[in-house]
């Protein structure tokens, strides 16, 4: 292949480092734009490595992307380095069997006092050692609902001569650091035109670190491409036009029909207000009115980290089956991007009301997920979709207003069908 002068300059830096410097400089930033040849040339250098090289992606949507360029091997970071801890409950089982006996022994005592059974009861409910223990069990349930992972002291990277992080933009402190522990060399890529993540500063962006390497140029076989120069212009802080751009277009919103809609890969917008109305919507037309109960091969999005279920904020699932639907719960058996079967329990309310009307006492001991239909722009970061419907929300996002119209463009690989939504 035929490398332009300013990637062929990259190549012989990363290569450069590697020979002579990965010992002392465990990290080498390969970032640029997109279109600019990444992980082209990131897949070029692994091929003339001695020794094994992995290829790691925050999100298994992105994993899926860097195989479907012929990366491989492929693994999201948490599957290689870490294992889900088992969450400690025996603090929690003791608090609660203090609760039953005391409850016990104040019904006793309040009994022969007490006119009503209502009467009894609120009195029990109002003692102040009930209440004490109350208090305590909340807390310890919000200790044990916080997300925990060991580290693998022999993870799948620490064999490997070499570690290909894509879309290091997404990676925080906390797995940032894992992967330097690893102790191997890394080559990480990223995007420095997109939206920072949505919890913490990026560990590989951030900083006084800047890049090794900044590829700008947009590449020959990219230029042609209407998803890459929508992009590039978004980056250039440039409008775009109304109007159709090969596959993809730019259109008003009164032009989008539910055909389309429903064809996408992925719906993006960008505030939670819009993605609920839309996935309601969505289920409507789908399922009826009345529906709120997923049903088999439905899209799901989690909406905080859970450690008891092993599943971490913005991940995508598959549903699967469902095993029970109650008042309070729906149970049910979910896929993830790896395939992977996990046992989640919802709060029913959470499926059929805006998630935003839910206090955190009704959502705290069940896994937090919502459909994932439609999903913001913030939780899209590190997946990509062949065809994607956006609605373009990006002026509520002020001085982030590119960097986020940005990040969505480039979550389309084929095809993206970008709307205008007139305020």
């Amino acid at each position: 292949m035929g490398w332009s002068p300013q990637q062929d300059k990259a190549l012989l830096a990363v290569s450069d480092w590697f020979k002579n410097r990965r010992h002392e400089q465990q990290v080498f930033r390969l970032f640029g734009y997109a279109g600019t040849g990444k992980t082209t040339l990131a897949q070029h250098f692994a091929e003339e490595i001695d020794g094994k090289v992995l290829f790691l992606a925050f999100t298994g949507k992105a994993c899926k992307v860097l195989m479907d360029k012929g990366c491989a091997p492929v693994s999201t970071i948490h599957s290689a380095l870490f294992n889900p801890q088992e969450p400690d409950r025996n603090a929690l089982k003791e608090l609660e069997d203090q609760i039953v006996h005391l409850r016990k022994e104040l019904i006793e005592e309040y009994k022969g006092d007490s006119k009503t059974e209502e009467e009894l009861m609120a009195r029990v409910e109002a003692n102040d050692r009930l209440c004490d223990l109350y208090t305590m069990l909340e807390v310890q349930r919000k200790v044990v609902s916080k997300p925990s992972f060991t580290y693998k002291e022999h993870n799948d990277l620490s064999s490997c001569a070499l570690g290909i992080v894509d879309e290091c933009s997404m990676i925080n402190n906390e797995l940032g650091q894992a992967l330097i522990d690893a102790g191997v060399p890394l080559l990480v890529m990223g995007d420095p035109a997109q939206l920072p993540p949505v919890e913490g500063n990026g560990f590989f962006t951030e900083g006084d670190n800047p890049p090794d390497v900044l590829l700008t140029e947009v590449h020959r076989q990219a230029e042609d491409n209407p998803i890459i120069w929508m992009a590039t212009k978004t980056r250039n802080q440039e409008e775009i036009p109304l109007g159709n751009y090969g596959d993809s277009r730019y259109i008003d919103m009164k032009d989008l029909d539910f055909g389309t809609i429903a064809a996408a890969d992925q719906n993006i917008c960008g505030t939670n207000a819009l993605r609920h109305k839309w996935n309601r919507r969505i289920r409507h037309l789908l399922y009826g009115p009345d529906s709120f109960v997923p049903v088999p091969e439905e899209k799901m999005i989690a909406l905080r980290n859970d450690k008891e279920a092993d599943v971490i904020n913005g991940a995508m699932f598959t549903t699967k089956k469902i095993t029970f639907v109650g008042e309070e719960s729906i149970h049910m058996t979910v896929w993830d991007d790896e395939y992977n079967e996990k046992d989640v329990q919802i709060h029913s309310k959470l499926l059929s009301h805006p998630y935003e009307e839910m206090s955190y006492w009704d959502r705290r001991t069940q896994t937090e997920m919502d459909y994932g239909h439609c999903i913001t722009g913030h939780k899209s970061q590190g997946s990509q979709w062949q065809d994607v419907v956006a609605v373009d929300e990006s002026s509520v996002f002020r001085r982030d207003k590119w960097k986020w119209k940005y990040t969505v463009l480039t979550r389309a690989a084929n095809k993206i069908t970008l709307v205008k939504r007139n305020r």
